[in-house]
Formats: C-alpha cells, structure tokens, sequence
C-alpha cells in the first residue's frame, strides 16, 4: 500500500489517497490488465476491490486490518485473506506470512482510528477543505479543462505525443512509451480527460509558470539543466523553446489568461 504524497498521473490526485480508493489492476496470465466493457459500452481495466469503500467503515479492508477483525469486506479477500478467516484469528496472527497490525510498534490509538472510521463513513472526501488561502488545493481544480482541450492537448499531441504515447513508438503495443527512458511519467492517451490529469500533475508551480515541470522540461535539450531527453539525435533547440508561441500558450493556461476565442 503506497501512501506517498507525490501526485499520480492517472487521476491527478496523491498516490496515497489513489492506493486507497483505486484497487489495483488485475493481470491475466500473460501480466497483462484484463480489459472490460461496462454497460456504456467504454473499455475498463479491471480492478481488485479497493482497502477503502466510501461511505462503509466496515465495508472496508482497510478497517479489518486496523482493527484486525472480520468485518464486512470479505469480497477484497485474497487466498491468504480467506486462509486466515477460515482459519481463524489465531491462525491468521500466527502465520508466518501474516502482518499483524495489533503488534506493531506504533498502532493507531482509539481517536486516529475513529478519524478514519468516520472520514470513510462520510464518503472518503480528496480535501474536508478544498481551499487554502483562499485557493483551491488541486492544481488540476484551478485549471481550466475546456481550454486545455481547445489549446492546449492539441499543442500536446504536436509536439510531444510521440514519445510520451502509451504505446511504443512504433504504434503497437511493444516497447516502452518513451523510446528513449522507461522512467515516463508523463504519458498522453489522446483522451481528454485523462490527458487533462496527467498535464495537471506537471504544472508543478501555478504560480510561476515557468517553473512547473510541464514548460521547464521541454524547453531544454538533454545537455542543458535541467536536460530533457531527445531522440536519437540530439535536437539542436528545444520540443518547446521558451518565448514560443506555443510556450506562451500553455503559460497562459497555466496562468489562467488563456481562452478558447
């Protein structure tokens, strides 16, 4: 379970509130996401149940292994899961492959444990307070979606969609999504929505533009500071050189300036 505070690209919220809400895919044979197709006909990777069900405390995974106790999550269960339900609470605690989370050093008290009971019960809010100073919290919440389709996702798929693809360069399925680093963050779909996410967790500083990761990067080559891969070749001025037309475009997005007129 990884409860880190950096920002997933997926669904533009912190990694740790996405480990908790989001189960983790599920593989075929192969290792490959099994794809399904809901009832409106849209394609959907398949996922383990979440540790956390909003709006039920002892619906939750989460909250049997806070508490250690059988509760109302059994659809989450794994084979070790349903081991030591079968075999009983004595069984679970002393196996060897079982975390006990009674015995650790620092458990939970009565108080942290009821925040989370009930931060669950009410529905697993991102923020309790989506404003700081008067601001929204999420980058993504003071950025504009509809401009970003209009302006900026085609400036995106231009100049930077064929390394950062979801696929290999190629247009299949083989290879990495950037031929030239395996470490790519940054990977657009040509979805929208998804593309609108994953560009959010770039803007890494909305307060200067210029700082945030998503103008910083590309407006340097692989030899300057900070260096941006290249091709094979090594491009003799930037994917987005700073003054640029379509710089200034995404500046004014990020600063809210920017329109779909």
């Amino acid at each position: 379970l990884d409860l880190s505070a950096t920002m997933s690209g997926e669904f533009a919220r912190t990694v740790g509130y996405q480990s908790l809400m989001v189960g983790n895919p599920l593989l075929d044979a192969n290792g490959k996401p099994i794809i399904t197709v809901n009832e409106d006909g849209e394609f959907m990777i398949a996922r383990e149940v979440p540790p956390v069900t909003p709006g039920s405390s002892r619906g939750s995974r989460l909250i049997e292994r806070m508490f250690e106790q059988p509760l109302l999550a059994g659809a989450s269960s794994t084979s070790q899961r349903a081991f030591c339900r079968a075999g009983g609470q004595a069984t679970c605690v002393n196996s060897a492959t079982y975390q006990d989370h009674t015995a650790i050093v620092s458990p939970l008290n009565a108080s942290e444990k009821r925040i989370i009971t009930e931060w669950i019960d009410i529905g697993g809010t991102y923020f309790n307070d989506p404003y700081s100073a008067g601001k929204l919290r999420s980058v993504a919440a003071q950025l504009s979606e509809s401009v970003f389709a209009c302006k900026v996702q085609p400036i995106l798929q231009a100049s930077c969609a064929s390394c950062h693809q979801a696929f290999g360069g190629n247009g299949t399925s083989s290879g990495p999504a950037n031929p030239t680093f395996a470490a790519n963050r940054f990977v657009l779909t040509g979805n929208t929505p998804a593309d609108f996410g994953v560009t959010a967790t770039m803007v890494t500083n909305i307060t200067m533009p210029d700082n945030s990761l998503l103008l910083l990067r590309p407006s340097h080559i692989i030899t300057d500071t900070p260096p941006h891969p290249g091709t094979a070749t090594i491009p003799s001025t930037p994917f987005l050189p700073f003054g640029s037309a379509d710089y200034n475009s995404i500046k004014a997005w990020i600063a809210g300036t920017l329109t779909c007129q």
